[in-house]
């Protein structure tokens, strides 16, 4: 993963992975890598407002120009890196995830 310009998450909009995040995704955001994905639901709304990849399928069609800019923009591609490894600290990092837990827990 480490390599890449972006992670593929094709996966179908059924209820397994509308209201999840895949952990491929999760690992991605770690190493800071963008998300491209077809998903719609949990995962959409986080790269919708944290920028962190590109949703690319709307009802009819897949929209591609979105890929192409990931490949070809170095900057947008390096913000939506930067972005993801915030993400993956702000949402899913261990310590802060247990933290969070706790003070809810707690209160």
């Amino acid at each position: 993963i480490k390599n890449s310009i972006a992670t593929l998450a094709p996966y179908f909009n059924n209820i397994n992975f509308v209201d999840h995040i895949p952990n491929k995704v999760i690992e991605s955001l770690q190493i800071g890598i963008p998300i491209i994905t077809t998903i719609k639901g949990t995962l959409k709304e986080i790269i919708d407002k944290k920028e962190i990849g590109i949703f690319i399928k709307d009802e009819q069609n897949l929209d591609i120009t979105k890929v192409e800019k990931i490949i070809s923009d170095k900057q947008y591609r390096d913000n939506l890196k930067i972005n993801s490894k915030i993400t993956y600290e702000e949402l899913f990092d261990f310590d802060i995830a247990y933290e969070k837990l706790i003070s809810k827990i707690i209160s």
